[in-house]
């Protein structure tokens, strides 16, 4: 029986995918009960999505997706509509997933009682380097909000039933996480190393100029969503909101950081009784990052 569906994009911005090859066949040892979808992106232009093709890529239990979605999150949202297991994951396709880990962590659910099973990862460098092996701080509300390493967790597909990636190139797993209402759900967080996140190439999303520029438009989004009851307000949310404003003035133009003035106020009218949270975290990354310099 299939216990776990993991849905991997490859398009232009995950132009390292031959990672792939290299845990092809610890997904083969688990293809009774391991699906693996692979979407490919080829652009923005719409055309008609094929399904099925011969791929190159040798994995036994595989459903191969060509189409035109313009973002990770679109692509991701094709593979969300394949998916019919009682789980599912996300990974990058130019990263490497631990599978053997993975199923260890989906044991440890052994009553059924979890919606979301999060795992341990380890960043590494582009020649295969290991940077850092957070740990307790992967297990933060701070650490969620500003990188949740949405490819180590796995869900329950009946509770994301319904739910979609939205078409930004930074800051789509957050608002994936607060469309989930993230804080609320029965999560389980486990020392299982399950994911190498590889970092440090250029053509990351979070490298992009473009990416960066979205950032003023994740923020009213987020806003429109929360003042219209879409998005509830939390704890989680102040941390996001923290995050966003403040690589929007590290990274945006000038004229767009001074409407990023206006969105910060704003923000702290939305939160209401979580905007201390909201200007504890600022004062608390600036603080850090002040420190360390």
């Amino acid at each position: 029986m299939e216990l776990l569906t993991a849905i991997v994009p490859v398009g232009p911005n995950h132009l390292n995918h031959n990672r792939i090859s290299t845990w092809a066949d610890s997904a083969n040892q688990f293809s009774d009960l391991l699906k693996i979808i692979i979407v490919e992106d080829r652009g923005f232009d719409k055309n008609e999505l094929v399904v099925g093709r011969n791929s190159e890529y040798k994995i036994k239990n595989l459903i191969s997706v060509i189409g035109h979605f313009g973002s990770p999150g679109g692509a991701r949202n094709a593979g969300l509509g394949l998916s019919k297991t009682p789980w599912t994951c996300f990974w990058d396709s130019d990263d490497q997933p631990d599978i053997d880990e993975f199923f260890n962590l989906l044991k440890k659910d052994d009553v059924g009682k979890f919606d979301i099973l999060i795992g341990r990862f380890v960043r590494v460098s582009s020649k295969n380097i290991v940077l850092r092996t957070e740990q307790k701080i992967q297990e933060s509300p701070s650490s969620f909000a500003s990188d949740p390493g949405i490819w180590r967790m796995i869900f329950k597909t009946k509770v994301i039933d319904g739910l979609k990636f939205e078409d930004f190139r930074m800051a789509e797993d957050q608002l994936f996480l607060l469309n989930l209402n993230f804080p609320e759900k029965n999560i389980l967080v486990e020392k299982n190393l399950v994911y190498n996140y590889f970092v440090e190439d250029p053509a990351q999303l979070s490298n992009n100029d473009q990416a960066l520029s979205n950032i003023p438009k994740v923020i009213d989004k987020i806003l429109i969503d929360v003042h219209s009851g879409i998005i509830k307000n939390s704890k989680f949310l102040s941390f996001v909101m923290a995050r966003l404003h403040l690589s929007g003035f590290k990274n945006v133009a000038l004229n767009e950081k001074l409407r990023l003035v206006k969105r910060f106020i704003f923000t702290t009218y939305v939160l209401g009784p979580y905007t201390v949270w909201f200007l504890l975290e600022c004062v608390r990354v600036v603080f850090k990052k002040f420190k360390l310099a």
